[in-house]
């Protein structure tokens, strides 16, 4: 596993600029297939910003060790991510506006 200059697994200090993003919803919504988003991994934070009918999305989160807990700050959305180590992607769940789903990032 690499480290860096403060013995932390660099795993967790990482940031993922060209991503695919998958939306899979549970209710009557087409799914929404290879959206483009970023993906930032500081420590225990992670930050997934993307576009959404041209509006900027950000969700925000902390975790560990690959698991993590987002909020949508700028409504009621709240989701989870997960990964595994040295994974080329995220997947979890999501819910926003009475809506919910799973969803995945394809890490690029």
């Amino acid at each position: 596993m690499k480290k860096n200059a403060n013995n932390d697994d660099t795993r967790f200090n990482e940031l993922f600029e060209n991503c695919k993003m998958d939306l899979l919803y549970y209710h009557d919504f087409e799914n929404e297939i290879g959206l483009s988003c970023s993906v930032r991994v500081t420590g225990q934070e992670i930050v997934v910003s993307s576009s959404l009918g041209g509006e900027k999305i950000i969700l925000r989160g902390k975790g560990i060790r690959g698991h993590y807990n987002l909020k949508y700050p700028q409504g009621d959305g709240n989701a989870t991510l997960h990964r595994f180590t040295d994974g080329k992607f995220l997947e979890g769940q999501w819910s926003w506006g009475g809506a919910r789903g799973l969803w995945i990032i394809w890490l690029g």
